[in-house]
């Protein structure tokens, strides 16, 4: 009888002495199996010596072997204590990997069940009974997938993730002409990075022309040392960020200026607190509409709130049409000129400089 329970749950090649098997109820329909192993000397790993039995200790795993019945096994793991050095130990565990919910034949099904392309981690979850997160581990503990080779061009970016790395950031090498993330790796640390991209061979790394960073200067020095025929460049979000954040900067000093010292007889701290969006949203995606009646009536569009704040201050203007020429650029400009244009640009910031 016991081996015909083996062989129906698939569970040959385990050295098992008793199974004990029931329904849970009638409602849920979970078959529960409790095994125990067939007894052995074991001896002590520490010191060599004979041990004996001290107690059991149940683990608990998925077992689904069937798809439309939750089974789970009870696995009753003897805990041994040495006769000698009195120091204690577990039996073997033959059915899972430490750490892990789910026994080696459940890992195995559902693995050859995802390599069919339409199945998905949330299927998976409901004929196994099986969380999506426990899945997902599996997942990213067996399977290894292949680096897609490298094109003319590719971007580097860092996500955040406790989950998959230890030092919390991962980082992603991605082809926006062809849309398909390269690798990820588990740190964005500088030398990790240089290890990995000199596994890679030369002469496809030669083949890089353009590497797309953030402001970061690791994943500058680390573009030029591994991809000799690159031109690295900035992405323009990075850029606008900045720029959108330097100018608030300028805002929040100018408009404290006016609290602190006392010359807010005519609005102006408030209207730089209220209307703050206006100098880092563009004027297009705004959307003002004064209440009839309030203060700001007179002034009947946006364009009219964005004159009276710019009229403020110099420096506030100054800023915000730095901001808007190189957003300008960067939404307007071909390729064939845009060296030039960024070169003046950047000349016409550094005589412009304000304080941040």
């Amino acid at each position: 009888m016991i081996n015909d329970i083996i062989k129906i749950l698939n569970l040959k090649g385990y050295d098992i002495d008793i199974v004990k098997s029931y329904l849970e109820d009638s409602l849920s329909n979970e078959i529960k199996l409790h095994i125990y192993l067939n007894k052995r000397d074991l001896k002590c790993p520490y010191c060599g010596s004979k041990s004996k039995l001290k107690e059991y200790r149940i683990k608990e795993l998925k077992h689904s072997v069937f798809i439309d019945v939750e089974c789970s096994i009870f696995f009753h793991n003897r805990r041994m204590i040495c006769i000698e050095c009195d120091k204690t130990f577990m039996e073997n565990n033959p059915f899972c990997f430490e750490g892990h919910k789910a026994d080696i034949e459940t890992e195995i099904s559902m693995l050859n069940q995802l390599k069919d392309f339409k199945m998905t981690f949330k299927k998976l979850s409901d004929l196994y009974h099986i969380s999506i997160s426990t899945i997902v581990r599996i997942f990213d503990r067996r399977i290894q997938l292949a680096r897609h080779t490298f094109s003319q061009w590719f971007s580097l970016d860092e996500f955040y993730s406790r989950k998959i790395s230890s030092f919390g950031y991962c980082l992603t090498f991605y082809d926006p002409i062809h849309k398909t993330i390269l690798d990820v790796l588990s740190s964005r640390h500088k030398r990790t990075l240089i290890d990995y991209l000199s596994r890679i061979p030369l002469l496809e790394r030669k083949r890089v022309k353009y590497v797309s960073i953030d402001m970061w200067e690791t994943y500058k020095d680390v573009a030029i040392r591994a991809f000799p025929s690159c031109v690295v460049a900035v992405d323009s979000f990075h850029v606008i960020k900045h720029l959108n954040k330097a100018m608030d900067n300028i805002r929040i000093r100018i408009m404290n200026d006016y609290k602190e010292k006392q010359k807010d007889d005519i609005g102006y701290y408030r209207l730089l607190k209220k209307f703050h969006y206006f100098f880092t949203t563009d004027i297009s995606n705004i959307k003002f509409m004064p209440r009839k009646g309030s203060k700001y009536e007179y002034l009947y569009d946006k364009y009219g709130m964005l004159n009276k704040l710019l009229s403020i201050d110099v420096e506030l203007k100054r800023a915000y049409e730095l901001k808007e020429l190189y957003r300008e650029f960067n939404l307007c400009s071909s390729f064939e000129e845009s060296h030039e244009l960024l070169t003046n640009i950047i000349d016409i910031f550094k005589r412009n400089k304000s304080e941040k």
